[in-house]
Parts: C-alpha cells; sequence; structure tokens
C-alpha cells in the first residue's frame, strides 16, 4: 500500500456525504486524490493533471461510468479503473468488462474490501510503471513518475535531473567522468562548461549531498 503515495487518484463522485468520508481515507493513500463530481469535470481534470488511477461511482451529474470509462479507454487502455455502485448492475459489468474494468465495488463498502481493492490497485500500477530503484540513505527512484522518495517525502525531478540519476544508477558503483556524462546528457555536443555541474547542484539539493559523490576534476558516482 505505501506504493500508492507516488500515484494520483482521480475520484468521481456526486455525493457529498459518501466523498467526504472516503476522501478523507484514500488522502492517506496517495501522493493527490483529485475529487470532481462530473464526467465533464473528471475529463478536462485528465488533461491538467498526471492522473494513475481511476475510481468512480456509476451514476454521476451528467452521465454514467459505462459512458465515462468508454472515453477514458480511447485514450489511455491501461489505467486501472474502480467503480462504484449501490447495487449490482449485471447489464452494466457486461459491458464494462470488455473496457478492462478493473473493480466492482458495492456501497456502503466495507473498511476491509476497500483496503483489499486499493492492494489490488496497488500491484497493477506497480506493474505498469515499474518498482523502486533503491539507492543512497533509504531513498527510491521511480523512473516513469521521474519522482525519488524518502520516507514521505517526495521529490519530483527534472527530466534531466532524472536523466542524470538513472545513469549514475544504472553504473552504481562505477566513477563515470564529466565527458561520458556529457555526451549522454547532451548529445547535441552544444553545452556550457557549468551545466553538468549546475545539474548535479540541482538534483543534489533534492535528494541529499551525500548521495552523489564527486572526484574533483574526474567525475560523479551515486553512492551505495
Amino acid at each position: 500500500m505505501k506504493s500508492l503515495q507516488r500515484f494520483n487518484l482521480l475520484f468521481l463522485e456526486d455525493n457529498e456525504t459518501f466523498a467526504r468520508h472516503t476522501l478523507e481515507l484514500l488522502s492517506r493513500f496517495f501522493a493527490q486524490v483529485f475529487h470532481v463530481k462530473s464526467m465533464k469535470g473528471a475529463l478536462e481534470l485528465l488533461e491538467r493533471e498526471k492522473i494513475h488511477a481511476i475510481l468512480s461511482d456509476i451514476r454521476i451529474e451528467d452521465g454514467n461510468a459505462l459512458e465515462f470509462i468508454s472515453k477514458i479507454r480511447q485514450q489511455d487502455t491501461h489505467i486501472p479503473i474502480t467503480v462504484l455502485s449501490a447495487h449490482k448492475d449485471e447489464d452494466f459489468l457486461l459491458k464494462a468488462i470488455p473496457l478492462g474494468l478493473g473493480e466492482y465495488l458495492i456501497k456502503p463498502v466495507e473498511f476491509e474490501v476497500l483496503m483489499a481493492s486499493l492492494g489490488r490497485m496497488a500491484e497493477a500500477l506497480e506493474r505498469l510503471y515499474g518498482r523502486v530503484e533503491c539507492f543512497g540513505e533509504n531513498l527510491g527512484f521511480y523512473k516513469e513518475e521521474r519522482v525519488v522518495i524518502k520516507g514521505d517525502e517526495r521529490y519530483p525531478l527534472t527530466p534531466s535531473e532524472a536523466r542524470l540519476l538513472e545513469l549514475l544508477l544504472t553504473h552504481k558503483g562505477r566513477l563515470l567522468s564529466k565527458e561520458q556524462l556529457e555526451e549522454w546528457l547532451y548529445p547535441e555536443g552544444v553545452v556550457s562548461d557549468s551545466a553538468l555541474k549546475n545539474l548535479v547542484l540541482r538534483l543534489r539539493k533534492k535528494i541529499g549531498q551525500e548521495s552523489i559523490e564527486n572526484i574533483p576534476q574526474i567525475g560523479y558516482k551515486i553512492s551505495k
């Protein structure tokens, strides 16, 4: 369940009371939970934010979950989707399963049932986005998300910072020269003398000074 801390959840629910109580619980597990009440609001949010999983009521203000899932699958065939319903709808299930519905939960959802469902969602997200690369002092790097996590803290990386960290981790324990790193990071060949140094400084600020070792005038390597 701890792995959910690096993922964002879209929660589509128009029942204020149910949403309020459920949001309080969901926020303990995910990096961010975005609550919307309508399909229009959900689709607009998906254009602005990075969403990794969806939890939706079967009936919403301006449509239903089947219509919503159909629209989502036109753009993303992998994102895990769980649907909530006040009663079991066999017709809905027959139509939704071919669209890749993850799970179907009946309200009111028991705590143990919801926890088990979130656990399976975490497993699906791990398969989709890959597992953590551990290094340094209890640091974990999630390549696909460009995020470093230490405890409950998240450190989003820029594409250049993530690429540098990926290179250092790929060659963990090995000293990489300034020339090697510049060749890999700046294949176009146009780079200032301070570009790599400044990139290392920015990455160190996020993951810790001690996480990257520097041998003056030679190069860098990741701490074990």
